[in-house]
């Protein structure tokens, strides 16, 4: 199996890590998923893994945003990272920082990273989480989410 990862290779892991990173109450149909929701999603390659960031809020935001969602993914020193691909965001795009962090490791299972997004918007009760989806070229999959509100930064490690 070749260690290097190809365009093709890197969308098809984009797709499945978009898929996978759906809340599972929009996915599993329940009542909640009634209430809507609306999200964004810049992905990354980080050494071989492509990593997917999705910023999820309520309906509401996309009228309340008012500017770029700034995010800033900080990964190992020495760690290579891009931007893959992003969305519109909420309707004013990104700003997007990639950082080396002297106290994040690269380890034989992978970068630690950290990922911190700011969602600036006319109501500060707005939620805003970030679902955190990693796939790795093994095809093993990792996922987090941390939650916060819009105008106050969300951080969130992941592996």
């Amino acid at each position: 199996m070749p260690t290097h990862l190809t365009r093709r290779r890197a969308l098809r892991l984009l797709g499945a890590a978009a898929l996978a990173a759906l809340p599972a109450a929009r996915a599993g149909g329940d009542a909640s998923a009634s209430k809507g929701w609306c999200r964004s999603d810049p992905a990354f390659l980080v050494g071989d893994r492509v990593v997917d960031v999705v910023l999820g809020s309520d309906p509401a935001m996309l009228a309340a945003a008012t500017g770029p969602i700034e995010l800033v993914l900080a990964v190992p020193v020495g760690v290579p990272a891009s931007l893959l691909a992003a969305d519109a965001g909420f309707g004013y795009g990104y700003t997007i920082a990639i950082r080396e962090a002297a106290d994040l490791l690269a380890t034989t299972e992978g970068a630690q990273l950290r990922i911190a997004a700011l969602a600036p918007a006319t109501d500060d009760r707005l939620p805003v989480t970030i679902y955190f989806t990693s796939l790795d070229a093994d095809g093993s999959l990792t996922q987090k989410e941390a939650t916060g509100a819009a105008n106050g930064w969300i951080t969130l490690q992941g592996h």
